[in-house]
């Protein structure tokens, strides 16, 4: 896993200067691009659920597995 910190960037912003505002207009914006993604996040992970669990793997061992 990746402990990069997230970085939010908004176009054409300088990122020292960035009001509040600006960010939650920037992510308003993003919105519908997020939440597609995490449909898509939590297919994968019922997919990755459902194959552990056929493969033999108790419901909590899959759990443990893909992660919670």
């Amino acid at each position: 896993m990746n402990d990069k910190p997230i970085e939010i960037r908004i176009q054409n912003q300088d990122p020292n200067k960035i009001s509040l505002e600006d960010a939650v207009k920037q992510l308003s914006a993003d919105l519908p691009a997020v939440i597609a993604m995490n449909k898509l996040q939590a297919k994968i992970k019922r997919e990755m659920f459902m194959a552990f669990t056929r493969e033999g793997f108790t419901e909590d061992q899959a759990m443990f597995l893909i992660g919670r």
